[in-house]
C-alpha cells in the first residue's frame, strides 16, 4: 500500500518504519527532512547503497539501518552529522573502510557487526593497503619532481645530448682539420701567453 502525505508536520521529527517488508533503495528525498532527529528503517529488505543525501540530516541523533541488504561503502558525508549519538548499520552487506571522523570515533563495533567486508576501527579486521592509493602517491611524487624541474629523465637526456654533441664535434675536427674559428682562438691565446711572459722578463731585467 502507498499513502501520499499532502504535508509533513514540522513537529514530526521521528520516522520509524522498522519491521516491515519494504524493498528497494532508500530514497534520496529523505535527506531534505532537515528537522529529522530519529530515522529507523531496520528489519526490512532494503537494497542499494546508503544515500549520500543522509549527510544533510544535520539534526539527526539516531540512525538505524540495520538488518537490511544494503551494499557499498559507508558514505563519508555521514561524518558531518555532529549530533549523531546512535548509529546501527549492522547485518547488511556493507564493505570498505569505516570513516574515522567526528562522531564515528565514538561508535562501538556493534554498530557494524554482520558486515564481513567492513574493516577498520572499531572492528578487529584491519584494512588492506590500497594499491590504488600507492599508485596515486607515486604519481604525486612524480608530479612534484616534474614541477620542480628536476627529473631523472631530464638528467639522462642532458648528459646524453652533451656526450653526443662532443663526439660529433670531435669527429668533424679530426676529419676536416681544425676549423678557422678554433685556429683564431688558439692563436689569440698563444699571443696572450707570450705577451705575459715578455712582460715578466722585462720587469726582471729592470730590477
Amino acid at each position: 500500500m502507498s499513502y501520499e502525505l499532502v504535508k509533513i508536520l514540522t513537529t514530526l521529527t521521528t520516522i520509524d518504519l522498522s519491521d516491515n517488508i519494504f524493498e528497494g533503495g532508500i530514497p534520496d528525498i529523505i535527506g531534505s527532512l532537515k528537522s529529522l532527529k530519529v530515522l529507523n528503517l531496520s528489519h526490512n529488505s532494503l537494497t542499494g547503497h546508503i544515500p549520500y543525501a543522509l549527510g544533510n540530516l544535520s539534526k539527526i541523533e539516531s540512525l538505524d539501518l540495520s538488518r537490511n541488504k544494503l551494499v557499498g561503502e559507508i558514505p563519508q558525508q555521514l561524518t558531518a552529522l555532529t549530533f549523531l549519538a546512535v548509529l546501527n548499520l549492522s547485518q547488511n552487506h556493507l564493505e570498505g573502510r569505516i570513516p574515522r571522523e567526528r562522531q564515528f570515533n565514538t561508535f562501538e563495533d556493534n554498530s557494524y557487526l554482520g558486515n564481513p567486508e567492513l574493516c577498520g576501527f572499531p572492528l578487529p579486521k584491519e584494512c588492506e593497503k590500497n594499491h590504488e592509493t600507492d599508485q596515486s602517491s607515486v604519481k604525486t611524487e612524480d608530479s612534484q619532481d616534474t614541477e620542480s624541474g628536476f627529473t631523472w629523465q631530464a638528467v639522462v637526456l642532458g648528459y646524453g645530448s652533451g656526450t653526443l654533441l662532443g663526439l660529433v664535434m670531435g669527429h668533424l675536427m679530426l676529419s676536416t682539420g681544425r676549423p678557422k674559428w678554433f685556429n683564431r682562438i688558439a692563436d689569440a691565446a698563444e699571443h696572450i701567453v707570450h705577451t705575459r711572459q715578455n712582460r715578466r722578463r722585462s720587469v726582471y731585467i729592470v730590477k
